[in-house]
């Protein structure tokens, strides 16, 4: 169990990063496709949102990765 743990630990996280950028991008594509011209403020200002919850998960990852933590 401690191996395992080692080698999650070791692995390199750019994978978890590309899944969670296709994934974000398929909420994308879906809140724009059911967008309703009346919500496209909302759909907008959720993007947005979104986006910005993103990167600071990356920066806090990254920031964790380089400076220890992980």
């Amino acid at each position: 169990m401690d191996d395992m743990m080692e080698k999650l630990v070791n692995m390199s996280f750019y994978p978890v990063l590309l899944v969670g950028l296709v994934l974000i991008s398929a909420l994308f594509v879906l809140m724009f496709r059911f967008a309703e011209a009346e919500n496209l403020g909302l759909v907008l200002s959720m993007a947005l949102l979104i986006s910005f919850v993103s990167v600071l998960i990356v920066r806090f990852i990254v920031y964790k990765r380089k400076y220890g933590g992980f």
